[in-house]
């Protein structure tokens, strides 16, 4: 009857619950097992709680529903107070009672198993209750009869037996009569129905089938709604997709469903509510950088102490203008960004721009270090050696600062090969012992 191993080895038919509510089938949340029960399976208390938890008639349910619904509700619905007035301003947590098959049936449909009750609500429950069996007290002494006789008399006219008297029947015995008389009515209205049109009784009739083909058109559309949602990385695109959930769903399915926060799923709530379905939140307006500070960026950038004009015949790139495409030589850039930015705002201190737009504003024609012939720094192991040493300590210099510490003159050949005898290592080491990476270190001799 079951396959026992994870959605993708098998296909097993989607059961009827999820067919009603849209949910999805044969989940391994709670059970490894994938397949259906018949409602035959179940005991006649558990088919009740089926029902009435799920809200929906079923012939065969799925092990994952089962779980949700029968084994595992109360943990999954139970666990604050389920309100039926809507009059809790805060979620109840504290003094809850479980809600007994029993009880659920008194209720009136307020209540269902499984889920708990707050003692506040449960009084209220008993109150409303005692007021409508004294409404329904009244309304069986005045009209009851005059009903059942019209209704008796509506029925021999349309060749229907009369409507027997239920009193002696208990109240399963008369849902059961019910069902079977409203079968017969329905029948025999068909039937005349069609003689009167002239047509045959089954071209009258409802096609169950087309229902069912909608339900899982309904069904095929959510899955796939939850599909783009975990493939989206886009926050206002699942807030969008979140716009589509269903009315009758609850925040905490939609939450459970889509695999989301609950902030989101309020979130989509709310742009709904405003804007209807496919409503997207309001893009966040940063500080926009004026005309003139980017024009002073990109100038900044073609100058000749951030770059040099490449040689080569072949160095240009083809720039989009105002007035079409311009041929621009390239310019290679002497040092890494960071270092360009930091120059820069040392320049302008007045212009308030973060890295990121600082990098993006790079002209076309500026080009960094990489490909053959650009490269305008030595890459050798000593030097890059170096530089991830001073990167690791974060120091609160660039490069080229530490550089000017270290020797007499970045310009002279002695100083930049180690052969000058003038240079201030001293400096150099009571500087860099000022960074937090050498607080309260030890120093270690090692003796051979």
């Amino acid at each position: 009857m079951f396959n026992c191993g994870t959605e993708k080895e098998t296909s097993p038919a989607i059961c009827d619950v999820g067919k009603n509510l849209l949910e999805s089938c044969h989940k391994t949340y709670y059970v490894k097992a994938v397949g259906l029960k018949e409602l035959g399976e179940f005991t006649v208390e558990d088919r009740e709680l089926l029902h009435l938890r799920s809200g929906n008639k079923f012939e065969k349910i799925c092990f994952h529903h089962e779980q949700v619904y029968l084994q595992k509700y109360t943990h999954l619905f139970g666990q604050t107070c389920c309100d039926p007035f809507k009059r809790h301003k805060k979620i109840v947590k504290k003094s809850l009672r479980k809600i007994t098959l029993d009880t659920a049936k008194k209720s009136l449909g307020l209540l269902l198993p499984g889920k708990k009750i707050c003692p506040t609500c449960e009084t209220l429950v008993k109150n409303s209750h005692q007021n409508q069996n004294d409404t329904d007290s009244d309304y069986e002494i005045g009209t009851t009869e005059e009903y059942l006789e019209k209704l008796n008399n509506s029925l021999q006219e349309m060749g229907n037996s009369p409507i027997k008297k239920v009193s002696k029947l208990s109240n399963v015995q008369r849902k059961q009569y019910g069902k079977r008389k409203f079968e017969k009515i329905v029948s025999a209205t068909k039937e005349n129905l069609a003689t009167a049109l002239q047509v045959k009784p089954i071209e009258i009739e409802n096609n169950h089938q087309s229902v069912d083909l909608q339900n899982e058109d309904l069904y095929s559309l959510v899955e796939e709604l939850k599909i783009k949602f975990a493939e989206t990385t886009s926050h206002a695109d699942k807030v969008q997709i979140l716009t589509l959930v269903p009315k009758s769903w609850s925040l905490e399915k939609t939450k459970r469903e889509f695999s989301t926060t609950m902030y989101l799923v309020r979130k989509a709530r709310n742009i709904k509510k405003s804007f209807g379905i496919l409503g997207k939140p309001a893009a966040r307006q940063g500080t926009k950088i004026s005309q003139e500070d980017i024009s002073v960026i990109q100038t900044f950038y073609e100058s000749d102490d951030i770059s040099r004009l490449c040689p080569g015949k072949k160095d240009f790139v083809n720039v989009r203008t105002d007035d079409g495409k311009v041929q621009k030589q390239k310019r290679l850039i002497l040092c890494n960004l960071k270092e360009a930015y930091l120059q820069f705002k040392e320049q302008h201190t007045n212009i308030k721009i973060g890295f990121s737009k600082f990098a993006e504003l790079r002209p076309k024609h500026c080009i960094l270090a990489g490909s053959n012939g650009t490269h305008s720094v030595c890459v050798c192991t000593i030097h890059q050696n170096m530089k991830l040493m001073l990167h690791s300590i974060k120091p609160h210099h660039s490069l080229l600062k530490i550089m000017e510490l270290y020797v007499c003159s970045i310009e002279n050949q002695k100083c930049m090969f180690g052969e000058c005898s003038q240079c201030p290592k001293e400096n150099f080491r009571n500087e860099i012992e000022k960074f937090e990476a050498f607080q309260n270190a030890d120093e270690i001799i090692y003796k051979r």
